[in-house]
């Protein structure tokens, strides 16, 4: 988009800016917003309502939240519904109102307060033409000692309502000024219509229209030029003849389009325009001529248009032999401007007041500060979060009764399960394994750090006693602690010759008994098929 909505929430806090930055009553908004909130109103594009609420609870609850005292507020509130005709609407909630209704309402919101900047993306977007009629009335009524900053599409509202219009595109302020400004440098000048007499037809003539349903253009214009002796260039060169600079713009067959400019209306060569065509309205073959000012849409085309042109400019202006900027503003001061507009002469906007005695309204009269002020806004939400509460069922389900329901089984299932009990601390010790058998070697026999680890690894196993019973299969018996024993290997094995060295015969009365000593009978030996070399 052209960037108005971006441009809003920038001044409302909603966006911080990526660059620059903006003042609102003398305070920056990038850091002094909660300053400027008291005092500023806002109404978005897309209304912000509380479905639960009614109308009257809505203005309670923002003029509360804005520092309103309770013997204000309601006065105030029944002000502000007077004015937008929702006082019939007033105990009904927000979700049964119409959309021009919920409009009006978002824009009595923004007023709330004494608001003295209120913010408005496009008030009657999506309105009925009296609902958009009724928030105009509102707006010039409550414009007084206020700025307003406005964005519409339509351009009859921004000429009725705005003191300055400003016109942006593509993010780009174009152009700045009150509607007479506007039309001043950027207007084409005002237009004057001549409307010809149609001329009447001959029998043959009218016969040839019943047959044919229409008549030639061509003939038509033959005829118009000889039953007329005054033409287009004969009209042109009348018209330029007092007032210089006239052109033709547009030729219809029973109408002329000329453009005057805008000197014309200073020199009084209009007057003198309007009393020959009215002497020779009959002579002329005219029936009627009307004048008219360029309208804000042809110039606002003419803007978009010549600043799409120009984005390839390293300024990025919109042209300047088109585009006027903010310090065209100061060029405002010098134009004469009719009785209506000469407040642009003190630098002041049309149609506004001084600003209101400070000693009187709702910002001095029954507006809270500080702590006070802090409790206030946390009773208004407070309450609206019970009446929210009170009107959706689904939400109290959810929110009190699902969760205490939770809380209820999880108590039951607590109370079902039985306790657990004390049991005695059970007994953990190398005993109860049985028979263990670790393998290990003693590479280097007189290392006194390997003689101390093989005697921790041969210890005994502890204070604890062995099992009262032991398995039948079990290695020791019932007195015995800890057998022990070293199987010493001999540092050179007799090596194997012959078949037997690939298949050795097992341990037996027949065979050869390994070269082992072993302390103890029990043992059984787990001899390797070859030793390492």
């Amino acid at each position: 988009g052209a960037g108005k909505t971006t441009t809003l929430s920038i001044l409302s806090g909603l966006f911080p800016p990526s660059g620059g930055s903006a003042f609102i009553l003398g305070h920056d908004v990038r850091s002094s917003m909660a300053a400027i909130r008291p005092h500023l109103g806002v109404c978005p594009q897309y209304n912000v309502l509380f479905d639960m609420l009614t109308v009257d609870e809505h203005v309670w609850f923002y003029g509360r939240l804005k520092g309103l005292s309770a013997a204000v507020v309601g006065p105030e509130q029944d002000r502000l519904l007077q004015d937008v005709g929702l006082v019939s609407k007033q105990s009904v909630q927000t979700r049964h109102l119409s959309g021009g209704m919920q409009r009006k309402l978002s824009v009595a919101i923004a007023f709330v307060g004494g608001s003295q900047v209120v913010i408005l993306d496009e008030p009657t977007a999506g309105v009925d033409p009296a609902s958009r009629r009724g928030i105009w009335e509102l707006l010039l009524k409550y414009r007084e000692g206020r700025t307003l900053i406005l964005s519409t599409h339509h351009l009859d509202e921004a000429e009725l309502l705005g003191d300055r219009v400003a016109v942006v595109a593509g993010g780009r302020l174009c152009c700045c000024g009150s509607p007479l400004f506007l039309r001043r440098h950027l207007g084409s000048g005002y237009y004057l219509t001549l409307v010809k007499a149609r001329l009447p037809l001959t029998t043959n003539e009218k016969a040839d229209t019943d047959m044919e349903g229409s008549v030639d253009t061509r003939q038509e214009k033959k005829n118009g030029s000889q039953g007329s002796r005054v033409g287009t260039p004969q009209l042109l060169a009348l018209v330029q003849h007092w007032v210089p600079g006239a052109r033709l713009v547009e030729e219809l067959p029973h109408e002329l389009v000329l453009v005057l400019p805008y000197t014309g209306a200073h020199d009084g060569s209009f007057a003198t325009l309007f009393r020959e065509l009215d002497t020779r309205l009959a002579e002329l073959r005219l029936t009627g001529y009307g004048i008219s000012d360029t309208s804000l849409e042809e110039i606002f085309l003419k803007v978009v248009e010549e600043c799409a042109a120009d984005t390839d400019m390293e300024d990025g202006s919109c042209g300047q032999h088109l585009c006027t900027g903010i310090a065209g503003l100061d060029v405002t001061l010098r134009l004469k401007m009719p009785p209506q507009e000469t407040a642009l002469e003190n630098g002041e906007p049309a149609g506004s007041a001084p600003e209101t005695d400070q000693g009187s309204g709702p910002d001095a009269v029954g507006r809270v500060q500080g702590w006070a002020l802090t409790r206030q806004q946390l009773q208004a939400l407070l309450l609206k979060r019970f009446l929210l509460a009170r009107r959706s069922r689904r939400g109290l389900f959810a929110q009190i009764v699902l969760p205490a329901l939770f809380v209820g089984l999880a108590l039951v299932f607590s109370l079902i399960v039985p306790p657990f009990g004390h049991y005695p601390a059970l007994r953990l010790s190398p005993t109860m394994y049985g028979a263990q058998v670790s393998f290990f070697s003693e590479d280097a026999p007189g290392d006194p750090g390997r003689a101390r680890l093989l005697e921790a690894l041969l210890q005994e196993a502890g204070l604890e006693e062995p099992p009262v019973q032991h398995s039948s299969h079990s290695p020791l018996s019932a007195g015995s602690r800890h057998q022990k024993f070293l199987l010493k290997w001999p540092r050179s094995w007799p090596v194997a010759t012959g078949p037997q060295s690939l298949h050795p015969q097992p341990a037996s009365v027949a065979g050869p008994v390994p070269g082992a000593c072993c302390p103890t009978a029990r043992l059984q030996l787990v001899v390797p098929l070859r030793p390492r070399q």
